[in-house]
């Protein structure tokens, strides 16, 4: 208001003379006064007055056009394609008067629909990250993650410097350390440089030998290594009493002649368990991994559905023994031991691993199976929609909730609901897999961290803003880029080069970005409004009041 009423007087704010009239007064006053009313600007009326007929605006091909465009991949979609679907297939069928588009007309369309031609940039794949699978793992993980918070060391000022922490009896500091894989490839270079008319810059078309680096952060120390004096007073013990390794981070450099690519196996989370009962002696780690399948890989006697066969015997695993959950459908059935193995004497499979046929029919399940299967069909093992890849997957939903929102008098689709839950019982592996024994199960990683006395959590998907290390692998690349040469060996000097140039303070502030995320996610923002709030303010862990009422103004 003060602008507005500066700007009434003739002035800028700086005193000089602002060159509108009268009518500019009088309408910057009136749009000021919507604002204190309501909180937000006027509705824009500019080219309201020339709207004139669409084809988009009839209601049938409005359903096509959103029903092609939501079931197409992302970024698979463009106006030649959009074109030839309407020219080829809508309009034919509707049996319009008007034969064909432009593709002019296809691009406009297009916008109005809310698409732009944008260049790709690596960030947070925003299509799944507010799917409302990945969204109830978020909220659980946000639950977890607050039950350790107060125990954890907060690094607060400008300077990020350790703060108190006040520790009941006998409880454990807890450290949060982040771990994450990165590539560095050779000739990754920079793709802007500075040339005049007459200079060409050569490269090769390979980007180059890969060097790959899995390394762990935490916000006390910035890396999870020994110290010099650390590694002094560990070359003074004996010879069997020494770490066989001092430093967290492995590096490797996979391809053709070179290492084996990355596998559970080469993590190593031994090695850096037994670092850390040197570097935080008397601390509880908490370590926090994305969801990979390397590192949500099971151990070999895991219940894991996707395992096993429909018959005994074969390939599969012998799992270990269970006991049917009191969550099971079939009362009768619940709390009851149950072998994954038939037993020595059992006539036709001796000791051999049971199929999901007949464990499905031990807890009572099969049943149900066959209600949902059609006369004198079998319930199959794997459905297509279990098969598919998890891209494959979503846009198989997102074209099946794009057939129902189009009729959906003739599906009974309810467009105001929201739920995307499957049908647990489309087949036998997605019905065994949501029973609670073998959704609890703990993927061998967590197992191994969890045996050494300290703490495993797993980031959500498509959330790679709540990982600090992310911010530290673009760090060290930017440099990396600016100083590499595309060869091999200059790489592999540069690599940890790079990496080890991240100073502990700039560390601390990719930690508090992420806890800022954390706190907005808590505050029930999500996407843009949470990346608004964590940019506006920067200065502390949490979202202050007056941004959060910010972004509730900018919302309403």
């Amino acid at each position: 208001m003060r602008i507005a009423q500066t700007k009434l007087s003739g002035t800028s704010l700086n005193g000089n003379p602002i060159p509108k009239g009268k009518w500019f007064a009088r309408q910057l006053r009136r749009k000021a006064e919507h604002v204190r009313k309501t909180g937000s600007l006027p509705e824009r009326k500019q080219g309201t007055g020339g709207a004139h007929y669409s084809l988009l605006d009839e209601e049938d091909v409005r359903k096509a056009v959103k029903s092609f465009l939501s079931s197409s991949g992302i970024g698979e979609v463009n106006p030649r394609k959009l074109m030839k679907h309407v020219n080829e297939k809508v309009l034919p069928s509707l049996s319009h008067s008007k034969k064909s588009i432009s593709e002019s007309t296809a691009k406009l369309w297009m916008r109005k629909e809310g698409y732009q031609l944008v260049t790709h940039k690596n960030g947070r794949y925003e299509d799944g990250h507010e799917r409302p699978d990945v969204m109830e793992y978020r909220t659980r993980f946000l639950e977890l993650l607050a039950d350790y918070e107060p125990l954890m060391r907060k690094y607060e000022g400008e300077n990020c410097v350790a703060s108190p922490l006040d520790l009941p009896p006998g409880v454990r500091e807890i450290v949060a350390a982040f771990h994450d894989e990165s590539c560095f490839h050779a000739n990754d270079q920079k793709k802007r440089v500075w040339l005049t008319e007459s200079q060409q810059l050569l490269r090769q078309k390979s980007r180059g030998r890969l060097v790959h680096v899995s390394d762990f952060i935490v916000e006390d120390r910035g890396r999870i290594f020994l110290s010099d004096a650390e590694v002094t007073a560990q070359m003074n013990l004996p010879k069997s009493e020494q770490l066989e390794s001092f430093d967290a981070r492995t590096i490797i450099y996979p391809g053709k002649n070179g290492d084996a690519y990355w596998d559970m196996k080469q993590l190593l989370i031994r090695k850096t368990i037994e670092i850390c009962k040197v570097t935080h002696p008397e601390k509880q780690m908490l370590f926090i991994f994305d969801q990979s399948s390397a590192h949500r890989s099971f151990a070999p006697d895991a219940l894991n559905a996707k395992r096993m066969n429909v018959n005994p015997g074969g390939k599969q695993p012998k799992m270990h023994a269970t006991r049917i959950p009191m969550s099971n459908p079939n009362p009768q059935m619940r709390g009851t031991d149950q072998s994954m193995v038939f037993p020595s004497n059992h006539p036709t499979h001796p000791g051999e691993p049971k199929g999901m046929e007949a464990v499905l029919k031990e807890r009572g399940l099969w049943a149900r199976l066959e209600t949902r299967c059609a006369p004198g069909k079998f319930p199959v093992g794997r459905c297509a929609l279990c098969k598919a890849s998890e891209a494959k997957r979503t846009k198989i939903e997102a074209d099946a909730r794009a057939r129902m929102e189009a009729e959906p008098e003739l599906y009974g689709f309810d467009t105001e609901d929201d739920s995307s839950s499957r049908d647990v019982y489309c087949c036998m592996e997605k019905c065994l897999s949501d029973q609670e024994d073998f959704r609890s199960e703990k993927p061998l990683l967590q197992q191994e961290i969890e045996k050494a006395g300290h703490l495993c959590l797993f980031l959500p998907k498509f959330h790679c803003e709540l990982n600090p290390i992310e911010m530290y692998w673009g760090f060290a690349k930017q440099r990396f880029r600016d100083q590499c040469d595309g060869t091999f060996p200059r790489a592999k000097t540069l690599v940890p080069e790079c990496l080890d140039g991240c100073p502990l303070e700039t560390i601390r502030r990719f930690f508090r970005r992420s806890w800022r995320y954390v706190d907005a996610y808590r505050s029930g923002l999500t996407g843009k409004m949470a990346d608004f709030a964590v940019k506006k303010y920067s200065s502390h862990r949490r979202i202050g009041a007056k941004v959060m009422m910010e972004v509730d103004m900018l919302t309403r």
